[in-house]
Formats: structure tokens, C-alpha cells, sequence
């Protein structure tokens, strides 16, 4: 469970993006836990304050999620504070296949958008145009082309739609980014966090 020490992934997601960070718990309260601070890709603070996010125990399969994140200051730094109920359990969470974020433009069926996930065996997009579950997508990015029939279409409610699609066959190229995706998620997770009290 999430005791100080713990390294934790934070996996924040909005209607645009899906960023995963690092952290670990510093102290531990209770019901309540202070998470080390983490910093975006130009270096600034994450306040946590738009989207969903969810904990997930690094070398577990244990997350929670819809989870309330609140920047606080404690002896003098900036750290996290989120709280749960003691008898509050994680959902044991287990896919087949890693998904990635990537958030890069894309084209899909020559349209403009945005591949917001990838995974061995799938994709995620991000499009203005309505699309029906089961049609394919053939998606172009970075010079790679993909398809994939939609198994999950969701309404974001502000002239977009987001696309879960499967892969039938997985080209060569699509497949090494995909492996170069986890090796930065590999040297993320295996990178010591400094905690805020070190700092």
C-alpha cells in the first residue's frame, strides 16, 4: 500500500493529453499522503488541476484512480497532498498490452488530429469528426501508417471525439516505436525520485 518510500507513477489525463510522472511518498499521515513534487517537460510545477488522475503502485498492479491531487507547502516546500479512506482498496488493474502516451499530430483518413495513446495492439485518437465503432481508421504518423477498427468511440463534448482502435497487423516501424516508447518508460520508472525533503 502507499506508505512513505513508495514510488508511484501519476498518470494524468485530459481531454487533450496524458502525461505519467514519477513520485514518491514522503509522508504519510492517516488517511492523508504527501507525494513528492514533479515538474513538466519545460520544468515547471504540476498542479494537477485539470483532468484525471490516477496513483499507481511502481512493480504493482495496483492503481487508484479518480484520484485528487492538491499542491501544498510542507516545511517550506511544494508538495502533494492527496487523501483515501483506510479501508479504501486500489482495483488490481492488469492489461495485455502497456499503453504509451504520445500526443503528437497525426492524420486520420487524411484528417487532421491527434494520436493521444499507443499500445502493441492499439491506438488511441483524438479527431473532430464522429465515427461509428467498428469502422477502421487508417491513421499516418510519423511516416508510419496504421489501422485500426474502432472499439471504443466517447464524445468529449467540445467538437471532439476520442477513438480506442485495435490493430489488425502491427507494421515493423509502428512496432519499433513502440519499443523505443517503453524504453523511456522503462528509464522513467527506474530513475530514483528525489524526495522534496532532500531538496
Amino acid at each position: 500500500m502507499l506508505k512513505e518510500g513508495t514510488e508511484v507513477l501519476l498518470d494524468n489525463k485530459t481531454a487533450e493529453a496524458e502525461h505519467i510522472y514519477k513520485s514518491v511518498v514522503i509522508v504519510e499521515e492517516g488517511s492523508l499522503i504527501g507525494l513528492s513534487p514533479v515538474t513538466d517537460e519545460y520544468g515547471d510545477f504540476v498542479d494537477f488541476s485539470s483532468g484525471e488522475t490516477s496513483i499507481s503502485i511502481i512493480g504493482t498492479n495496483d492503481v487508484f484512480e479518480g484520484v485528487k491531487i492538491f499542491p501544498v507547502d510542507y516545511h517550506g516546500k511544494r508538495i502533494y497532498l492527496t487523501y483515501g479512506k483506510k479501508e479504501e482498496t486500489p482495483r488490481n488493474y492488469h492489461r495485455e498490452f502497456r499503453r504509451y502516451p504520445v500526443n503528437e499530430s497525426c492524420k486520420v483518413n487524411d484528417y487532421d488530429a491527434k494520436l493521444f495513446d499507443v499500445s502493441e495492439q492499439g491506438f488511441a485518437v483524438i479527431i473532430d469528426r464522429k465515427y461509428k465503432p467498428g469502422v477502421w481508421m487508417e491513421v499516418n504518423w510519423k511516416g508510419i501508417k496504421l489501422f485500426g477498427k474502432i472499439k471504443q468511440a466517447k464524445d468529449l463534448d467540445n467538437g471532439n471525439w476520442f477513438y480506442g482502435c485495435k490493430i489488425d497487423e502491427a507494421p515493423g516501424n509502428y512496432t519499433k516505436q513502440i519499443k523505443m516508447l517503453q524504453m523511456d518508460f522503462e528509464y522513467l520508472i527506474n530513475t530514483p525520485v528525489e524526495s522534496a525533503e532532500k531538496k
